[in-house]
């Protein structure tokens, strides 16, 4: 199964972008959803999008943040990839 990674904010803050980085050259397709409450069912946030890092000589290129179609202050966060990833997202 796809690796999927969870991030618990300390408080309810409004979140209108993610940004996703992993360690090296990476192209990685992630889906991500959130709930208000460790309870709660999982709402989609954003689905298949793609964030990148390429660096070269000390240089880095990264895909920019990803806007969510709307701010959210949901407490919990599941990110998932569609294939094997290097290291856990930050």
């Amino acid at each position: 199964s796809p690796p999927t990674f969870g991030f618990t904010l300390d408080a309810r803050v409004p979140v209108a972008q993610v940004d996703v980085a992993l360690p090296g050259n990476h192209a990685v397709e992630w889906t991500l959803d959130s709930r208000a409450h460790a309870d709660a069912p999982w709402t989609p946030r954003v689905a298949r999008w793609v964030a990148f890092g390429v660096g070269e000589a000390g240089r880095t290129t990264r895909s920019p943040p990803r806007v969510l179609p709307r701010v959210t202050r949901d407490a919990h966060w599941r990110l998932r990839a569609a294939s094997p990833v290097p290291d856990a997202p930050v």
